[in-house]
């Protein structure tokens, strides 16, 4: 089961003031485990752009597993892919970057299981 959070309001019980958004949470423990993903997931920087993925509005939702080892992003990815396909094909490539960035971040926090979700479809994202 997964609690769900958005950024700047995070579903739960307690709240507090932090890192300029508004964060309500169920234990310290799934604070932590929050924090720790946005932490990773802002150390993700958009290829050629020199921001990271967070202050740059690409994640918009995330959600952590009850037991803090799965987490589901939800990426802008629909939102950014032009109709032209020879930049389709460099967004692509771009997007493989940034997914393969942020999976290796999010391990390193110890996530086991990262999810990757188009914000406006709902639909996995699949870079080739």
């Amino acid at each position: 089961m997964f609690t769900v959070g958005l950024i700047g309001w995070f579903t739960g019980k307690r709240q507090r003031e932090g890192g300029g958004r508004r964060i309500q949470v169920y234990s310290p423990f799934m604070e932590k485990r929050i924090n720790d993903a946005m932490n990773a997931l802002s150390r993700v920087i958009v290829p050629g752009y020199d921001v990271d993925i967070v202050s740059s509005g690409v994640v918009t939702k995330i959600r952590v597993s009850f037991d803090g080892s799965r987490i589901v992003v939800y990426l802008d990815y629909t939102g950014s892919n032009p109709g032209c396909s020879f930049c389709r094909f460099l967004n692509d490539r771009i997007w493989k970057k940034i997914l393969d960035d942020a999976k290796t971040q999010l391990e390193k926090v110890g996530f086991r299981e990262s999810i990757f979700l188009d914000s406006v479809t709902g639909s996995p994202i699949v870079t080739t």
